[in-house]
């Protein structure tokens, strides 16, 4: 039942945003590309912390997802990854015992840039 109400939500949030960015040239092509992009940041965000590596699983040049982008008046790609990143910092934060040190440690941060300032909550 829960899944079933899920997929719902989903494809109506599907319909709602193509409705709003319908002043965009519809592309659904283009459009599908950021949904996968959305979708595999959201799988691979701990691990793949470039455009790059999203582009690559995408088939696509990082150049050709920024432009795509842009062209839906979006957030660049990057933009999209840190974001995540820092959605999960503050979720660890709020809902877990966890250090910043910890969190950064299981984010896969390389440099320890969490800090309160950051992470305005």
């Amino acid at each position: 039942m829960l899944r079933l109400l899920l997929k719902r939500f989903i494809i109506l949030c599907t319909r709602l945003a193509r409705k709003q960015l319908s002043g965009f040239p519809v592309n659904e092509k283009g459009f599908d590309i950021i949904q996968r992009y959305y979708v595999l940041v959201d799988n691979h965000f701990k691990e793949k912390k470039q455009v790059q590596a999203y582009a690559a699983l995408l088939h696509r040049s990082p150049k050709t997802l920024s432009n795509l982008f842009a062209a839906y008046g979006m957030p660049s790609p990057l933009k999209i990854i840190q974001e995540r990143v820092v959605t999960e910092a503050k979720r660890l934060l709020l809902h877990t015992s966890h250090s910043i040190k910890e969190i950064s440690v299981i984010l896969a941060l390389k440099v320890w840039v969490l800090s309160a300032a950051s992470l305005r909550i």
